[in-house]
């Protein structure tokens, strides 16, 4: 995640983040689509993967456990998220992933140095989204690929806490979803203000068209696209 505001106390956000993982059955759903297209992928020794704004570690640690030769950095520049990451490193014993405390602003690679790039949920909070992209082109080898997902669309919260709630009622029963809602009020209250920034343009907001216009104006090949997350964000499988 990115600070391109001090909105959004990504921090706090990050306490209660992996609630999203555990109990939220789209965000389950989003992990288990991008992950059936990284199975297909084949990396040596020394290949170098990125996770770009990375969190808590949801998507560079199962990446670095799948690819045990590559090195895989995991880059963002939330202290409370990378925290969370690296005690996850820690206990999973994952030595081959390098966590960077950084913002994409000061980001580099060499030119053709990197072999795969994740960017799930990070893209639209980037001060300039289209210009990442292009210095992730940059910074792949020919024949690299990656996946980007991003929201286009402004969440409606309420909308998304009802249809979270059924599915966890379903699951887990109304008692022990009354307690998870009350435990996650903080992710509905930071989804707020992500919601409200996205309405007012602050953070990135585009068509599937657009979003899919813009990584080829960076210069990559789409092999693959759809809408995810129950319509509001985007995916692209690209190549270089």
């Amino acid at each position: 995640m990115d600070l391109s505001t001090t909105t959004v106390n990504w921090h706090r956000y990050a306490q209660k983040y992996d609630m999203l993982l555990d109990y939220n059955p789209f965000y389950q759903k989003l992990r288990a689509l991008v992950f059936s297209k990284i199975k297909h992928w084949d990396f040596k020794e020394s290949d170098i993967l990125i996770d770009l704004g990375a969190g808590t570690g949801n998507y560079s640690l199962p990446l670095a456990r799948q690819f045990p030769l590559a090195q895989v950095y995991h880059i963002d520049n939330n202290e409370g998220m990378c925290d969370l990451a690296s005690q996850k490193v820690q206990n999973d014993q994952v030595h081959n992933l390098k966590i960077l405390r950084q913002s994409v602003g000061v980001t580099n690679f060499k030119p053709a140095s990197i072999s795969a790039c994740l960017c799930i949920h990070s893209l639209y909070t980037f001060p300039n989204p289209a210009n990442v992209i292009q210095r992730i082109y940059h910074w792949m080898k020919p024949g690299g690929v990656g996946i980007f997902v991003d929201p286009g669309r402004t969440v409606n919260v309420l909308d998304w806490q009802l249809a979270i709630g059924w599915q966890m009622i379903k699951q887990h029963g109304l008692w022990k979803t009354i307690q998870l809602l009350k435990e996650g009020k903080e992710i509905s209250h930071q989804n707020r203000q992500i919601s409200k920034l996205h309405a007012e343009g602050i953070y990135w907001k585009h068509s599937h068209e657009e979003f899919c216009d813009t990584v080829r104006a960076a210069g990559f090949t789409i092999t693959e696209s759809a809408y995810c997350f129950r319509g509001i964000s985007d995916m692209v499988v690209v190549e270089k």
